[in-house]
């Protein structure tokens, strides 16, 4: 029967079961006059009809009206066909509005909170069925799994009369993995289904759940509530929305996010989607206190006194008082031990700039000094660490540690200057007064003999050094002890008179030896009375202008008429990218940043004319003077370094470095200069110069990687690209990056990575090389998790206050069954007419023809013709 149906109709009959009702009906939509046409064609059909076959006049007259009955009903039939007669189906149907659920999966949900100050403890408690003290033991996710996965939950309830859709936001594979992903959806409960089938289904539904929630990570790098949002509205874009449930700590970590998430709200509102928030977290203010940074030298000698200073960082602290300590251990795994005795320190307090009005909350930074004896030779680890304080959640950052390799070795160290000029004396004393690094000889040009015998024990000069045995020093350091790093302040030119009247012009020339072959260090300090003896072509100095890393022009201002300026201006010292990332110019402490001190120091009001940089050279800072620019339009160096054979040299422009010391206590002037000496000293220069622009990155981030590279000759290489090898120290696994040459600067190579997993990794090249420590200046980077989600880890209520749509849509997560109650069933009933058109099926032909043929039949056995 089913089939014949279908055969007549052309319609599947399980159509026609699944429809409510059903009616035939004339669908064609044709005019008032097409309609009056066809019904004046009708009735003149149907006079032509009667008319015809009254003139059969031999024809018994139920014949006659029989026939013309059978044509009039096939006129009908074909008229019938152009009205399009169909099957009208009513189908009643139920639309159910989608409830999205939108899972905070960053960082700090993998917070454990204890609660111990809230007063949501016990009612949290009760919720996750655990003792109070328990709650220490969940993270925030855990907390959510047990909102959404519990049998008693809102969520098998919300199935009854809502499709459900759950998506998940953050991640910590940016550009890879899309911020907000879906992690399961489902349709409502069908309401056929007998009470026992709908516990099995809310069973099975529960599961699916539970093992979605187990894909939860907590690990994305940022909190981004405005894109979630965004996201969350656009996947349910024309569609009936019951609302949008937001599970999280509420601590946006993106930028501009407050705005945003306004931004999002009034688009939600304007669509009329509600939106819900769930606050998962411990919003109670958190006291934290932690060692952000310990800053030592890097190599000390022996029975020296060594001097660290710890960075201590805190939040809501400010007046207290916490106990630093410090430890010590044989490097690599020895045993920690206390050294010297502990420190109290009183907390500063400080605003908290994200909550200047609320003066519950503060912060403070603040350096510590800590001391120590050096008495044992070896490389040693040395660590600040910070007693806990009451209420404090964590203590994984209440310790910083440093490196301190303890010898018996210290540099020794020439100064030579033509007068006593401010530069130099603050120089000199720096130098002298760091008896466990420097072994200091002085000379000064225009002073009498006992002002140059000022020197460290057995480094007392009676004349400059003549030999290159006095410049390098004998085996043992006896009778000659030589010298490693050589620092000449504009040192007048001057002849030998006799041997006890050494001139300066032969040990400049002495000095290029001394670099290039015996790897020794050389700084050279701009003044403006006798520099431009460097500028001479052939002058005395020409070997000095060789090594410099700059070429040096004439100085247009002289003395007179830089006195004859009223007010002179002071203009900032810039760092380039370069000068970032150098360990001269790493002046800071902790965490302080070289980007970050640079422009806080005084200006300068002179620095010597640079003509232009030559090729080998890097320059380290430069001039802010608009006006001072070398003839290729670069800002004028101030600092510029080089490889020279197998050393160094350091060109400073300036002599008022001297004025930085009114700055931290003379801290940033002391560290440069020490600085200078370390980086001099180094026992040659490398072929390859690794650089990052930093030490310490972000995960996700993009980092620059740029190398120098020379030839063993000391020529930049020209190749088109270059290899630089990216080891992870904890793995060994190496990973091989291909950098690019930078057009227009030979031996210069660039290439951008953005690494994902958090880790220390070493950048070094020319693996294989047997000499590839002694060649290759390599870098160390730290990647870390970002540090957005673990500054503020307090749950925000004000936050999800705001992205709720009224205060009754903000819930704390013990109170989540009420989300049944703040979303309603709300389902729409509808009406759909479906038409099926019957006009040309086979019922149309089985009507038509057997008529027809009747008519035929009856007209052959009446004898019409």
């Amino acid at each position: 029967m089913n089939k014949l149906i279908q055969w007549l109709l052309g319609i599947d009959p399980d159509e026609l079961a699944a429809g409510e009702s059903w009616r035939l009906g004339l669908i064609a939509e044709h005019g008032n006059y097409v309609k009056l046409a066809m019904i004046v064609v009708l009735a003149a059909m149907v006079f032509l009809t009667i008319r015809s076959y009254r003139r059969e006049g031999d024809t018994p007259g139920f014949a006659k009206v029989l026939l013309s009955g059978l044509r009039i009903l096939v006129v009908l039939l074909a008229l019938l066909v152009l009205f399009r007669p169909a099957l009208i189906l009513r189908f009643t149907e139920t639309l159910r509005s989608a409830v999205v659920v939108v899972i905070d999966d960053s960082l700090s949900m993998a917070r454990k909170d204890t609660y111990a100050k809230s007063a949501r403890r016990p009612a949290l408690a009760r919720f996750a069925g655990t003792e109070p003290d328990g709650l220490a033991e969940l993270t925030r996710t855990d907390l959510i799994r047990k909102a959404l996965a519990r049998r008693e939950g809102p969520v098998a309830k919300l199935a009854q009369d809502h499709p459900l859709i759950f998506l998940v936001y953050s991640t910590d594979d940016p550009g890879n993995t899309e911020y907000t992903r879906s992690l399961l959806s489902f349709g409502s409960a069908d309401e056929k289904l007998s009470q026992a089938a709908k516990a099995q289904a809310d069973q099975k539904l529960l599961e699916k759940v539970s093992e979605a929630l187990k894909l939860l990570s907590a690990s994305g790098f940022e909190t981004n509530i405005a894109r979630a949002l965004y996201d969350a509205l656009e996947e349910v874009q024309g569609r009936r929305v019951a609302g949008v449930v937001l599970f999280t700590d509420g601590q946006a970590t993106a930028d501009a996010s407050e705005k945003a998430i306004r931004a999002e709200t009034v688009k939600a509102a304007r669509r009329g989607v509600p939106l819900l928030t769930v606050m998962v977290g411990d919003d109670t203010l958190p006291t934290n206190v932690s060692v952000t940074g310990l800053q030592a030298r890097r190599k000390v000698s022996r029975k020296s006194r060594l001097l660290l200073t710890a960075q201590v960082a805190h939040r809501n602290l400010g007046e207290q008082t916490v106990t630093l300590r410090l430890m010590r251990r044989k490097s690599p795994d020895g045993e920690w031990s206390e050294v010297g005795e502990p420190k109290s320190v009183r907390l500063v307090k400080q605003p908290d700039p994200d909550y200047p009005d609320d003066a519950q909350r503060s912060v403070g930074l603040q350096a510590v000094e800590l001391t120590a004896q050096t008495d044992e030779v070896g490389r040693f680890d040395y660590k600040a660490v910070a007693d806990r304080v009451e209420g404090e959640h964590s203590t994984d950052d209440n310790f910083a540690i440093a490196p301190v390799e303890v010898t018996d070795e210290r540099i020794n160290v020439l100064l030579i200057s033509a007068d006593a000029g401010w530069e130099f004396q603050y120089l000199r004393n720096i130098l002298l007064r760091q008896e466990d690094q420097f072994r200091v000889g002085v000379w000064q040009q225009s002073a009498d003999e006992e002002v140059n015998q000022i020197a460290s024990k057995g480094m007392e000069l009676k004349q400059l050094p003549s030999t290159m045995a006095e410049l390098i020093g004998s085996p043992g350091g006896k009778p000659h002890p030589g010298y490693r790093v050589v620092i000449l302040y504009d040192p007048q030119p001057s002849q030998a008179r006799d041997d006890q009247t050494r001139g300066m012009t032969p040990l400049v020339g002495m000095l290029r030896k001394f670099v290039a072959d015996h790897g020794g260090g050389l700084c050279y300090i701009a003044g403006n009375k006798y520099s431009d003896a460097v500028v001479e072509r052939d002058g005395p100095f020409k070997p000095l202008a060789l090594m410099l890393p700059v070429v040096l022009r004439p100085n247009t201002i002289d003395l007179s008429q830089r006195i004859a300026q009223q007010r002179p201006e002071p203009w900032a010292v810039r760092l380039t990218s370069y000068g970032v990332d150098h360990a001269v110019m790493a002046i800071g402490e902790g965490d302080e940043q070289p980007k970050d001190i640079w422009p806080m120091l005084p200006g300068v009001y002179w620095s010597h004319p640079v003509h232009k940089v030559k090729l080998a050279a890097r320059v380290l800072a430069e001039s802010t003077n608009p006006l001072r620019r070398t003839s290729e339009g670069e800002p004028e160096p101030i600092v510029a370094a080089q490889p020279y054979g197998t050393g160094r040299v350091l060109y400073i422009g300036t002599d008022a470095s001297w004025r930085w010391r009114f700055l931290r206590d003379g801290r940033y002037h002391r560290k440069l200069w020490c600085n200078v000496v370390q980086y001099l000293a180094s026992p040659k220069a490398r072929q390859v110069i690794i650089t990052a622009g930093g030490d310490r990155f972000d995960a996700g981030k993009e980092i620059q990687i740029e190398v120098t590279a020379y030839d063993e000759d000391y020529h930049r290489l020209t190749d088109k690209t270059f290899d630089v090898e990216m080891i992870d120290n904890q793995t060994d696994r190496r990973t091989t990056l291909k950098l690019e040459a930078v057009k227009g600067s030979p031996g210069q190579y660039k290439t951008t990575i953005a690494p994902k997993r958090a880790g220390k990794f070493l950048l070094t090249a020319l693996w294989g090389d047997p000499n590839r420590d002694n060649k290759v200046q390599s870098k160390e980077i730290a990647i870390e998790v970002p540090q957005a989600e673990a500054r503020r880890p307090e749950a925000n209520p004000a936050l999800l206050g705001l992205v709720a749509s009224s205060k009754e849509n903000f819930l704390y997560v013990d109170e989540v069954d009420r989300l049944t109650e703040l979303i309603p069933a709300d389902p729409l009933r509808t009406v759909r007419e479906k038409k099926r058109e019957i006009w040309d099926s086979n019922i149309t032909l089985v009507l038509i023809v057997p008529l027809l043929a009747a008519e035929w039949i009856l007209r052959k056995r009446y004898n019409m013709a």
